[in-house]
């Protein structure tokens, strides 16, 4: 069963002649078995394969150098250094042949590294029969091995070694792919990051950053028109499949350092906001630090003043953490089938969780963390609850807030030529004055754009058209008492489901074709505007419809699509 003879030889070379131990395979199972999860081959020891062209390195444990050579023991080509699981094989090279002759190659495996030691050509010999005679002169040791046998080894070995070697090759093909996408991932969450860092800490700037991060994974773009139609096919591919956490500021971050000076000069419409300009002035001013937020009471820890609720100071509310977890989908055949059973099993997660749900697609989550130093004042979004100091406590989702109207302000730089801004709250008949403008008196309405309209349409509905028909004549009514509308501002909203692309001409068609309706049935005012937002102010957020898919998911980011029409008051 095992390898057959063993026999002492030599190899003569220009550096002189060397002994070496060869270990002879002339047999079925000898010649199947080789090296393979062998320990060790010394350093003066060998394998000699006969009447073998070409050999396997699968379920070795270590490098070989090898040998081909001729009956006469000639060495006919060498290769050097051939790692477990590789292939090789006698490509008549080396030494000259004449065509009528015909050669019998047999394979010699030697330690890594024997060729170079020994100075080993083509045309050395080993053991030619200069010296005393020995069992491994190849001419004068006929073979155990029939060819039909020969024949059965090498189609055995072919029929275990070559699917292994296959799945092996597609291993390396799909984990290769996988770090490259982790790669992108990472890279597309930093991009996020950077935007939230300069947006306030918007969700949906996150969001649609990460998105735009992804160009690369999905095969890049070689010209500028192509941007649009790729970004539709990627937020196609990632609903449903993309996570992206608030992990710092949270929300009880938001009650240790809330602004109410900010929230008005920010018109959030409620939303807390964390302070971040005049920060590295601001941290060492106890008084204004205590007078932010719910929570009065600041502990000096290691020089810093920090609040129970959050456990945080000033300066690490200003951080920004995200969590983002993409599903990534296996691309090469057999492979998926393993990785995605593999994971399954590995698994320990309950079946809600957003991992274990893409598992059970068919993707494989990739979890990205990155922090970055917030730029600009946070607003607060979707931002996870992390009660008690030190941040301990089990997250909880705090809930969908507001969406803030109005963009935060430019100028944020020690150049800059805004009035300087202090941390101290507004208290009411106080604070910095606005110049004396008052607000202007407004009515919103807000009709559900599924019952105005197609899905993926801007074609008013006859349902639509009735609702329309309510609303002008009710204005009609009012002007009738007295009640003017001094202007009309028609605002269009999507949901989240598609690209920038077609959501923000799709929500400005709609929000036309509202005016337009309106102005065709008399509607009394005598001027209008109409704006598209697209998606970028929801009411309900991706992470709000976690797990959903397809008409669930639809249906559940339906309080999104909506036209609210303003009515200003004369």
């Amino acid at each position: 069963m095992g390898i057959s003879r063993r026999a002492s030889g030599a190899i003569r070379t220009v550096s002189g002649s060397h002994a070496l131990d060869i270990r002879i395979a002339d047999s079925f199972w000898s010649r199947f078995k080789g090296l393979m999860l062998t320990r060790e081959l010394k350093d003066d020891a060998g394998l000699l394969l006969k009447k073998c062209s070409s050999i396997h390195t699968a379920f070795m444990l270590y490098p070989i150098d090898l040998l081909y050579v001729d009956d006469s023991g000639v060495v006919l080509q060498t290769s050097g250094t051939i790692r477990p699981w590789s292939t090789d094989r006698f490509r008549g090279q080396g030494l000259f042949v004449l065509p009528w002759r015909r050669t019998r190659v047999h394979a010699v495996e030697l330690p890594a590294g024997t060729i170079s030691g020994l100075s080993i050509r083509p045309g050395d010999v080993l053991n030619d029969g200069t010296s005393s005679p020995s069992d491994v002169t190849l001419a004068s040791q006929p073979s155990k091995l029939a060819h039909s046998k020969e024949r059965g080894a090498a189609l055995v070995e072919f029929a275990v070694v070559g699917p292994l070697i296959t799945l092996f090759g597609l291993g390396t093909a799909q984990y290769g792919l996988l770090f490259n996408a982790k790669n992108m991932v990472n890279h597309s969450a930093f991009m996020a990051a950077r935007a939230g860092s300069f947006g306030n800490a918007n969700i949906d700037t996150i969001r649609t950053a990460y998105i735009r991060g992804l160009i690369p994974l999905y095969g890049g773009v070689k010209n500028v028109g192509d941007i649009a139609p790729l970004l539709t096919k990627i937020g196609e591919d990632t609903v449903g499949h993309i996570k992206i956490e608030v992990l710092s500021p949270t929300k009880e971050s938001f009650e240790d350092w809330n602004d109410p000076r900010l929230q008005k000069l920010l018109d959030t419409k409620g939303k807390r906001v964390i302070p971040n300009r005049n920060l590295a002035r601001n941290l060492s001013d106890k008084s204004a630090l205590m007078a932010l937020g719910v929570n009065h009471t600041v502990s000096n820890i290691e020089n810093n003043w920090v609040k129970s609720k959050s456990g945080q100071s000033l300066q690490d509310a200003n951080i920004l953490k995200l969590r983002i977890t993409h599903g990534y989908e296996p691309k090469v055949p057999v492979m998926k089938t393993i990785y995605m059973a593999y994971l399954r099993w590995l698994n320990t997660e309950p079946a809600a969780d957003f991992r274990t749900l893409q598992i059970e697609s068919g993707r494989i989550p990739i979890v990205s963390h990155v922090t970055v130093q917030m730029q600009t004042d946070a607003i607060e979004s979707d931002n996870t609850s992390i009660p008690g100091m030190g941040n301990a406590g089990k997250p909880k989702d705090p809930g969908v807030p507001p969406k803030p109207k109005n963009e935060p302000p430019k100028c944020q730089t020690i150049l800059c030529s805004d009035p300087e801004q202090s941390l101290e709250p507004i208290v009411d008949g106080g604070g910095p004055s606005d110049g004396g403008s008052c607000p202007i008196p407004k009515t919103e309405v807000s009709l559900d754009s599924d019952v105005l309209f197609a899905f993926g349409k801007s074609d008013l509905t006859a349902d639509g058209k009735a609702k329309l028909d309510k609303l002008i004549a009710d204005a009609k009514a009012a002007k009738d008492k007295g009640e003017t509308y001094a202007s009309v501002n028609v605002i269009g909203h999507t949901d989240q489901l598609g690209s920038p692309a077609i959501n923000d001409p799709l929500s400005l068609a709609r929000a036309k074709a509202v005016k337009d309706y309106l102005v065709s049935k008399g509607f009394p005012t005598g001027q209008y505007t109409i704006e598209g937002k697209g998606s970028r102010a929801p009411v309900v957020s991706m992470s709000a419809c976690e797990g959903k898919t397809d008409a669930a998911l639809k249906d559940c980011l339906a309080p999104n699509r909506r036209v609210v029409i303003e009515l200003i008051k004369g």
